[in-house]
């Protein structure tokens, strides 16, 4: 808590609070701002639209005075409540700003703001508290103002964003939430759904989706709340491969959950038949009674459960409801995702009481917008940095599901094909809050493949061989958009490009020894990769083709697991260098006594471990030129624009010439100092390399060039 001019506010340390007396008089303010809240709203926070456009109007005078050092120049403000006391009644009243304000101020922050008017009601000030800007988009915090002191209260570490919100877009067109009596999550839940079915196209295209081959069974939808707090419920598998053909369509939910390092009831060879009877419900986690419950109060009678709904002690039912994964949760109804949870003790209600992730506050004239008030990471809390986010398998589930309810700290969250909402803005959630890279896509997923695969790898599964499987139903859904081939990740179509994946820094190569990819896949490796998209440059020049490829899958789903891969790569030239991991990785290419050291473009992210994993190691490697990217709107007078070449780093294997294993890349920039003598060696020696690699030669059907042949495993 910062102080100006503290005449009289001396020595505060020894200033003693009674917390009682503070709470009877905060009771007796309670009333009065209950009977002023209005569509969950006190006086003055229907006033923060006003208040924050003029707050708005005075920051460029502010800014020209701090660029001349005027003295005495204060920071905008505008008066808004009375005292803290004030504010915490509010808060208790039921005002959602106040409520966010008052959340927020950290302890220590919040005694002393009581020390302080204690001292300024001795002195006889009264007292306001004054909003304060940090900029257009900021709520710095709060300010007391008198006429000779200013006390500036800390509203928590995070960036408060407000943020204008001139024409709110309606979650749907018959949509209206703003003025109801909200009971709480599930009553948000209940309306995005039924706006959602009946009034977006994109989230209700039909489908040919199989039914799951088991569902949990929920007997009454009419559960009492009592009912729902004891273990009377009645749940049961059932096996839908009885079912009339004529039930094409079920509605049910879906869980996306992490299990943790919990032990828990699970289906298995020995519980099938008993489940069929019944699920005792009191043996359930916390996460699945939860989720069950919430699968009641939304309408539904069936949810499928993972570790319920497949036999976990049967490889081949794991083998075989592993790779339906694209109709069990693109087929779903809602998908539920206990966001927060680390296991299945935790449930889905971990938001503390009367917690508010953000304010959405309508005007209160018609010439003032709507304004919205969040902490900068209340998406991210939300979304993209939970703990379940971080689990492939639970990527996976949010990219298949056609709209998911996340159940998080902070908020609860919708997602759907067409639209985001949350409990704070639950017409629309304002994008200028979505700091990332990766939202729910609404495009195909083949057309998003980089993306996909960036956001994926940097995800972690339990189980190394998972790697390929817990993405295989997404890959299913863009085979099915694009009908290309699947290779281990990447598509025949434009495999050159895709064989352009950098691996990210602490990227390896697993150790354990049992195979997953092929090197040249970015399933090979451990950690996350960048994937170079075709978007990215204007130009593109392949200087190597995949003449052929294949995978060998390990069950019966094409785009899971596999025991190996092979790709048939020609080329027409390539350079012989030695790969150094010391300290810092360096590439030296050789000819003719001339050396070209590689070091500045060539990091740690350049080179994934495995093969070598000693920082004193050298080895012999040939770098494959891959891609020639060209971008024009960047002039190089040398090269027409600015260029780029994307290069593969392979070491021989021992077991028969013109084998490779890759072991990492080597990006090379026009602007750099190594352009020019890396592209006239790879003129003067690229082709005799080549031809002393090579297992066999060929002639290139469409530029008649000679095709020096290598694979790659």
């Amino acid at each position: 808590m910062a102080n100006k001019h503290l005449g009289g506010l001396e020595d505060l340390d020894n200033e003693v609070v009674d917390r009682v007396e503070i709470n009877n008089n905060v009771r007796t303010l309670v009333p009065r701002f209950e009977r002023e809240l209005k569509d969950e709203y006190c006086h003055a926070c229907r006033e923060f639209p006003i208040k924050w456009s003029h707050i708005v109007r005075q920051l460029p005078q502010t800014l020209e005075a701090a660029q001349q050092n005027i003295l005495g120049f204060e920071e905008p403000s505008v008066s808004h409540i009375g005292s803290i006391q004030h504010l915490e009644a509010a808060s208790v009243a039921g005002c959602r700003l106040c409520r966010f304000l008052f959340q927020r101020i950290p302890p220590p922050d919040l005694l002393h703001a009581y020390k302080v008017e204690k001292r300024l009601k001795a002195l006889g000030h009264r007292t306001t508290l004054c909003l304060v800007p940090e900029g257009k988009f900021c709520l710095g915090g709060l300010r007391y103002m008198m006429h000779d002191t200013s006390i500036s209260l800390n509203c928590g570490d995070e960036c408060l964003f407000v943020l204008k919100i001139d024409k709110q877009v309606p979650f749907s067109p018959n949509f209206r939430i703003s003025g109801q009596l909200i009971a709480g999550p599930i009553d948000f839940a209940k309306q995005w759904l039924h706006a959602c079915t009946r009034e977006h196209p994109l989230c209700n295209a039909s489908t040919t989706l199989h039914i799951p081959t088991r569902l949990l069974f929920l007997e009454s939808s009419n559960t009492t709340e009592e009912q729902k707090n004891s273990y009377q419920q009645t749940v049961r598998l059932v096996e839908t491969t009885n079912w009339a053909k004529g039930v094409e369509r079920v509605e049910y939910a879906t869980l996306s959950h992490s299990w943790g390092g919990l032990d828990f009831l699970k289906l298995t060879t020995r519980t099938l038949d008993k489940f069929k009877i019944g699920i005792p419900f009191g043996l359930l986690t916390q996460t699945f009674r939860d989720a069950i419950n919430v699968t009641r109060d939304l309408g539904l009678r069936y949810i499928w459960i993972d570790s319920l709904c497949i036999i976990q002690d049967s490889v081949q039912d794991w083998d075989i409801e592993a790779g339906r994964m694209s109709s069990v949760y693109g087929g779903s109804f809602i998908n539920i995702a206990a966001s927060s949870a680390k296991d299945g003790s935790e449930g889905l209600f971990l938001k503390p009481s009367g917690f508010v992730g953000g304010a959405c506050i309508p005007p209160s004239s018609f010439n003032t917008a709507t304004y919205g008030v969040a902490t900068s990471g209340l998406y991210h809390e939300g979304i993209p940095n939970t703990y379940l986010a971080s689990r492939a398998w639970a990527f996976q589930e949010r990219l298949l599901s056609p709209r998911t309810l996340h159940f998080g700290r902070s908020d609860l969250f919708w997602e759907c094909r067409t639209n985001d909402a949350c409990e704070s803005f639950p017409n629309k959630f304002p994008k200028a809050l979505i700091f990332s890279d990766f939202i729910r896509p609404r495009k195909s997923m083949y057309e998003i493949w980089p993306e996909i695969i960036q956001m994926y790898s940097r995800c972690s599964v339990t189980y190394s061989k998972d790697k390929l499987a817990a993405l295989a139903g997404v890959a299913r859904v863009a085979g099915n958009e694009s009908g290309d081939d699947y290779l281990a990740g990447l598509w025949r179509s434009n495999i050159e490009e895709m064989l352009c994946w950098m691996a990210e820094k602490s990227t390896v190569r697993p150790k354990n020894g049992q195979y997953r990819a092929p090197t040249w896949s970015w399933a090979s490796v451990d950690g996350g990769v960048h994937c170079f998209d075709r978007s990215d440059f204007q130009e593109t020049e392949k200087l190597s083709r995949v003449l052929d490829g294949y995978v060998s899958p390990l069950g019966p789903d094409n785009f899971g697991q596999i025991s190996g891969g092979v790709l048939t790569l020609g080329s027409s030239a390539m350079l012989p260098a030695t790969l150094i991991i010391r300290q810092f990785p360096r590439l030296i290419l050789s000819a003719d006594g001339q050396d070209i050291e590689v070091k500045d473009t060539l990091s740690d992210e350049h080179c994934e471990g495995g093969e070598y994993t000693e920082r004193n190691e050298e080895q012999d490697v040939i770098v494959v030129p891959m891609i020639k990217w060209l971008d024009t709107s960047m002039i190089d007078p040398m090269v027409g624009g600015f260029a780029s070449i994307f290069s593969l780093l392979l070491r021989p294997t021992t077991s028969k010439k013109g084998e490779f294993k890759r072991v990492g890349t080597l990006l090379l920039y026009s602007s750099g100092a190594c352009w020019h003598p890396f592209c006239a060696m790879l003129e003067k020696i690229g082709a005799s390399t080549a031809q002393e690699c090579c297992a066999e030669t060929r002639v290139d059907p469409e530029t008649g060039k000679e095709q020096y042949v290598i694979t790659i495993i």
